[in-house]
C-alpha cells in the first residue's frame, strides 16, 4: 500500500474493496461477503499521516491511542497487542 510502512494486506476470499469514506488517511476499505454472520461488517485500513523514522508501531499506536488529555475527548484503549 502507499503508506510510510509499506503494509501489504491479503484480502481474503469473498471480500470486497468499497469506495473510501470521506477521509484523507484510509487506504482500503472492504465489506463482508453477504455470508458472513455479523453485517454489516467494513475493515478499513487507515494510514498515520506524516513520516515516523525512529518511533515503532507500536510507540505509535500508544501516543495516538492511547488516554485523552483532552475534555470531550473520549480515550481509546489498546487490546492486544500490536
Amino acid at each position: 500500500m502507499g503508506d510510510n510502512f509499506h503494509v501489504v494486506v491479503r484480502v481474503p476470499s469473498g471480500w470486497a474493496q468499497v469506495p473510501p469514506l470521506a477521509t484523507e488517511t484510509e487506504l482500503l476499505s472492504l465489506a463482508a461477503p453477504n455470508g458472513y454472520s455479523n453485517q454489516p461488517t467494513r475493515i478499513q485500513v487507515l494510514s498515520l499521516m506524516g513520516y515516523f523514522q525512529t518511533e515503532t508501531v507500536d510507540q505509535l499506536a500508544q501516543q495516538y491511542y492511547g488516554p485523552s488529555y483532552h475534555e470531550n475527548v473520549p480515550s481509546v484503549q489498546l487490546v492486544g497487542a500490536v
